[in-house]
């Protein structure tokens, strides 16, 4: 589809009490996750009570996740859904969350429950303790692979060698393909367009400069239910070296003034059921994806 006829996301919610601003943005990424997508939220909302605000941005979903989310929106005025008319990939559909969110800080987190909601509070208090980039790590003493199998863990940590290879940012981490973070907001760039790809942990490395940085660890849990949305083999391969060499290129043009950043704007929210483009991010000319949620490298 040509860029200028491509359907714009529909963007709904986010409507909070007159003149107060989120402490935190969930950012929250779903394709059929009817059966996880409720048990993160009512997490969330058991941790955090108040000031916060989920962005999950939806990819199509073809099951009832959409069903679930507008449910929840009636009586979580905080919930702002991002609805995509078609498949992306991982790392657009957490930028997209990243421009949308308001809080003084955002945590990015898979969907499906390979992330344990568990460490969300003490993440949280990393940021507000002064760390502009906090990272879950599977590598460090206390976190764990889990249950992944071997082939797996091959492909993964090849690409966090290539990652720490050419992308010096990422050698302060254990863990560089982590997609468990959270950031502060302000430091997220607003670029024209973001590249295909999974590792948004890998792009806040490459574009955000933060000051402090630190890592907790984490035990990385296998999918029980939902459908994976893993790319496979040399698809995965391919995409994930084009990834980085986007995510070096970025580095190496912020570090010459040669990288031009949107200022962000106020967030705008549409009303229920407007359609309403999303600042900053061009998804255009790719045409659909299969596999365009996960990698195996998280």
């Amino acid at each position: 589809m040509p860029e200028g006829d491509r359907e714009p996301p529909a963007v709904t919610g986010g409507m909070p009490a007159a003149g107060s601003r989120p402490k935190v943005s969930f950012i929250l990424a779903t394709y059929n996750e009817e059966d996880t997508i409720p048990v993160l939220l009512r997490a969330i909302e058991k941790d955090f009570p108040a000031t916060h605000e989920d962005i999950v941005i939806d990819d199509n979903s073809t099951d009832r996740t959409r069903e679930f989310l507008r449910e929840w929106q009636r009586t979580h005025p905080n919930l702002v859904l991002i609805f995509n008319p078609g498949k992306q990939t991982l790392l657009r559909a957490h930028y997209q969350g990243l421009l949308r969110a308001r809080g003084e800080f955002s945590i990015v987190m898979d969907t499906d429950l390979q992330h344990p909601p568990e460490l969300l509070p003490e993440l949280y208090r990393k940021l507000e303790d002064g760390f502009d980039l906090v990272v879950g790590s599977r590598y460090l003493p206390g976190g764990s692979t889990g249950d992944r199998i071997p082939f797996r863990g091959l492909i993964s940590r090849g690409a966090a060698g290539l990652a720490k290879a050419f992308l010096p940012a990422s050698r302060d981490f254990t863990d560089p393909l982590s997609g468990y973070l959270g950031v502060r907001t302000a430091l997220v760039p607003h670029l024209e367009k973001v590249h295909r790809g999974y590792k948004i942990g890998l792009f806040l490395m490459s574009t955000t400069r933060p000051r402090r940085v630190c890592e907790l660890p984490y035990t990385f849990r296998e999918r029980t239910s939902g459908q994976s949305k893993i790319v496979k083999g040399v698809s995965w391969v391919r995409l994930y070296l084009r990834e980085l060499h986007k995510d070096v290129l970025l580095k190496s043009r912020l570090a010459r003034g040669r990288l031009a950043l949107n200022p962000p704007g106020p967030p705008t929210v549409g009303a229920p059921g407007q359609a309403e483009t999303s600042a900053g991010v061009s998804t255009s000319g790719q045409g659909p994806e299969t596999g365009a949620m996960s990698s195996p490298g998280n």
